[in-house]
């Protein structure tokens, strides 16, 4: 109870709006939205799974139908893989049934059982790289803007303006490891999507990679041209064989057609999170390369906060970023980002009447 009480309470943080960003609003797809998407998917699978009827098995034995459902649902069911394209008229009732006794044609479908796990451990996962930023920026940007300086007094606005200039005349040019902590924590970001993407390709029998392109092809394909990519990864009648000894004693098997009704809501959420997953994966690479070349290129720099701040001086944002390193850029961008621009142009200001005084 208590695990869900704080799931439940991380959920809110996520969808509250927070004054304070200490991230890009990229870093901020993976561990808000990306979390956000998987805790909903864990809640529509769990309700299906667990306070409904995932699984219901044919039976003749009306006494012992719960029993195999149960049965069926705890020891996994299957489905023969070359009867995926057969039709009735070729022997196959439904795509994947056919009175096979090869194991070796058999797919079980074993994953239904822990996907609400994988889930939550994906949402810690894609949280994971948020966290670990946190702890290591220790609070440095709020602990200068713990109050908003639009509804301060002049003299107080003054006194905060003198606060965070000192704070970054301190630091300025100074060897710091913020930069690198961060960018470690966006690397992070990239390898654990491509993680999670690995994972889900192997849980769902290695068809995940290009499931979202094969569910393309298959509505633009002609009808029986090519087999379902949800039948195969989601298929929801399967079969059960269950055993159990018979009235003479002797071990007696019986094969049952089940519905998984619960493939229903899965085929939807990771073709869902498929697409999701995917726009992240080139979006996030696409922000990398444009951060090294913006961490790289000291004009670019310049041109990227006089765009973002354009009350500022371009002259002032040129004299802090050459003088500063690319630790003091990215301090300076999450602190612009978090204040309003009057503010912002004053201490740029302010600053760089310091700097130039240095200078001199």
């Amino acid at each position: 109870m208590s695990i869900m009480i704080h799931a439940l309470s991380t959920l809110k943080g996520l969808i509250k709006s927070k004054k304070l960003h200490i991230d890009h609003w990229a870093f901020r797809l993976h561990y808000r939205a990306t979390v956000l998407i998987l805790f909903l998917s864990c809640v529509l699978v769990s309700t299906k799974q667990y306070a409904g009827e995932p699984i219901k098995c044919s039976s003749g034995i009306t006494q012992e139908s719960s029993l195999i459902d149960t049965y069926c649902f705890v020891t996994t069911t299957y489905i023969v893989k070359k009867a995926l394209n057969l039709t009735p008229s070729e022997g196959a009732p439904h795509p994947g049934i056919y009175p096979s006794q090869n194991p070796e044609d058999f797919r079980q479908i074993t994953y239904y059982q822990w996907l609400v796990f994988i889930l939550l451990i994906q949402a810690i996962f894609f949280y994971f790289p948020h966290w670990l930023w946190k702890m290591w920026e220790d609070g440095e940007i709020s602990s200068l803007l713990e109050r908003d300086q639009k509804f301060l007094p002049k003299e107080e606005q003054v006194k905060v303006r003198d606060i965070i200039v000192e704070h970054l005349r301190c630091k300025w040019s100074k060897s710091s490891s913020y930069f690198g902590k961060y960018l470690v924590c966006e690397l992070l970001c990239l390898a654990n999507l491509f993680g999670q993407i690995a994972l889900l390709d192997a849980v769902f029998f290695n068809e995940y990679l290009y499931y979202g392109f094969e569910v393309l092809a298959y509505f633009n394909s002609s009808p029986g041209s090519m087999v379902s990519p949800f039948l195969r990864i989601f298929p929801k009648v399967t079969s059960c064989i269950y055993r159990y000894f018979g009235s003479s004693g002797k071990l007696e098997s019986q094969s049952f057609l089940c519905v998984l009704a619960v493939n229903v809501i899965n085929e939807k959420i990771f073709l869902l999170l498929w697409f999701w997953f995917v726009f992240l994966a080139f979006f996030t690479i696409f922000m990398l390369v444009f951060k090294v070349a913006l961490f790289t290129i000291s004009s670019f720099r310049i041109s990227v906060l006089s765009y973002r701040f354009p009350s500022t001086r371009r002259d002032d944002l040129q004299l802090v970023i050459e003088t500063g390193n690319l630790s003091n850029f990215l301090f300076l961008y999450l602190l612009g980002e978090n204040m309003n621009e009057s503010s912002f142009s004053e201490v740029m200001e302010y600053f760089s009447t310091v700097q130039r005084g240095k200078i001199n």
